[in-house]
């Protein structure tokens, strides 16, 4: 009688765990990934999660970069919270201190994760996101025309750049082209000078945030003198129709040697080679730090973690969102995303095989110590991208002072500051 009792309940207790696996609830996770360049390995390693979960449908929702300044704060705004979304550059610290995102510090990938990045994304030592991609900022600069103006080596100083550009205007070529019709380029080029300034000032970004300091006060301004000295030399010395072309159109007329330099990141070696196939090689193009200074040390590349993806902790499914952002920033994701994106990540582990030599150099340059600015203490500032793009772009045009960008800066802080 026990023995039959006893093949009941393991008869019961097998129907029980197969019919739950045949009943297990359907569960939709909603994934704002932001960049648009994101999307296809997104995709490609949503479609492998779902492949070893069937009952989870993943729906990613785009909109490229805008995404986060426009439609992830009307979510929030009706309580519509994604699971796991792009969270814009300085809303970790919003977010984050309002309890909507979970802190991350306890995931893999924070072992896997360089201290910068972490940096960037840590508030009250709780980690809210983790980056998927780093950037690097620097000058490029053409060999051969160099050589042509007889510049016999890479300017370390602002007075050899200036001498530089002295040289190059003498023998008849133009030393810098841009594209600035839009005006992000503009206000990454005080994003990029700030990066030193607050890195070198640091409690300067409290003060400004809690409004003990302001931009406007003369010594504040003080500090970024060396960024409007570049900025200055590049607005005096470049072509014609700078002002009227795109990045990607600058970056072309750069690679046919139209222009002696180019001053922006290291994704924008293929739109060169669109220009000339031999741009990103060796022998032809160098990449230069920012020079911002006499001083060499204070010239460095910048090195930035783009905007991290974070998980709302009031988001359905919790359980299931952590199971899928583990899988994102596993080593197997990352290595995706690597090769899909032509970006390393910001992770320790990360595999850079597939980059050509031009920017094989690059990545192993902004790895010797003293070589670079991170950003992440101007991202502790109050969220200030619209009043950087405007203040610049109308710098750079002419329709600014350089007081008047700082009124427009610290207006921007203001208006943050009161929305909180």
């Amino acid at each position: 009688m026990k023995r039959i009792v006893s093949c009941l309940l393991i008869m019961i207790s097998v129907i029980c765990v197969t019919g739950c696996k045949r009943e297990e609830k359907p569960i939709v996770l909603r994934v704002v990934f932001g960049f648009a360049n994101f999307e296809a390995p997104v995709m490609r390693l949503a479609e492998m999660y779902m492949e070893e979960n069937p009952h989870v449908t993943i729906e990613l929702i785009s909109g490229g970069v805008g995404v986060g300044a426009e439609l992830l704060p009307a979510m929030i705004q009706q309580r519509d919270y994604p699971n796991i979304a792009l969270i814009p550059d300085g809303f970790d610290e919003i977010y984050g201190r309002q309890g909507l995102l979970l802190d991350l510090s306890d995931r893999p990938v924070i072992a896997r994760t360089t201290a910068d990045n972490l940096a960037t994304h840590t508030v009250d030592g709780k980690v809210y996101s983790i980056s998927t991609g780093a950037g690097v900022y620097g000058i490029y600069y053409n060999k051969e025309l160099f050589e042509r103006a007889g510049i016999s080596q890479e300017p370390a100083t602002m007075a050899e750049l200036k001498d530089a550009v002295e040289k190059l205007r003498a023998a008849g070529i133009t030393p810098f082209v841009g594209g600035y019709r839009d005006s992000w380029p503009q206000a990454q080029y005080f994003r990029w000078g700030g990066a030193g300034a607050f890195t070198k000032n640091a409690p300067l970004t409290t003060d400004i945030a809690e409004s003990r300091r302001k931009f406007t006060d003369p010594d504040v301004i003080l500090m970024f003198d060396g960024i409007f000295e570049l900025i200055d030399l590049i607005k005096n010395n470049m072509t014609d129709d700078s002002l009227l072309m795109t990045t990607g159109e600058a970056e072309v007329k750069f690679g046919q040697g139209v222009a002696a330099m180019y001053m922006l990141g290291d994704w924008s070696m293929e739109t060169m080679q669109t220009g000339n196939p031999d741009a990103t090689k060796r022998a032809v193009t160098g990449f230069m730090p920012l020079i911002i200074s006499n001083n060499p040390d204070d010239n460095r590349y910048l090195v930035f973690y783009n905007a991290g993806h974070g998980i709302f902790k009031d988001c359905s499914n919790l359980d299931e969102t952590i199971k899928f952002y583990d899988f994102l920033f596993s080593k197997e994701g990352n290595d995706i995303l690597s090769r899909m994106t032509d970006n390393p990540g910001p992770f320790m582990d990360s595999d850079t095989s597939w980059a050509n030599e031009f920017k094989q150099d690059v990545l192993a340059e902004i790895k010797k110590p003293g070589r670079t600015w991170n950003d992440m203490e101007f991202l502790k500032l109050p969220p200030i991208y619209a009043g950087l793009e405007s203040a610049l772009d109308g710098y750079m045009k002419g329709i600014y002072s350089k007081n008047q960008v700082f009124d427009e800066l610290q207006r921007a802080v203001d208006m943050s500051l009161a929305a909180r």
